[in-house]
């Protein structure tokens, strides 16, 4: 797995696109650069265009994700608070 995620990493570090059929894309995105106030000091911050990545799943892949019960997502379930 580790090798899989390095070869990612060094494909969408050059600009283009990994795609695994059946499961997905990972598609580099230019993210625009642009100025913004810092809300402590209020002085206006520079901010320069930088490179993150996509994943786009495919067909496959979201129909089964799609198949069956819909699920609960995890980060909605307190199970810790079920004791009180």
């Amino acid at each position: 797995m580790d090798a899989l995620f390095e070869e990612i990493i060094d494909i969408t570090s050059q600009g283009d696109v990994v795609k695994i059929y059946g499961f997905g894309r990972f598609v580099p995105r230019v993210r625009a650069g642009g100025s913004k106030p810092n809300p402590k000091t209020h002085a206006t911050m520079e901010f320069n265009d930088r490179v993150s990545v996509v994943f786009l799943p495919g067909k496959p892949y979201k129909k089964r994700l799609n198949e069956g019960e819909p699920v609960e997502p995890s980060y909605l379930i307190s199970t810790h608070l079920d004791a009180y």
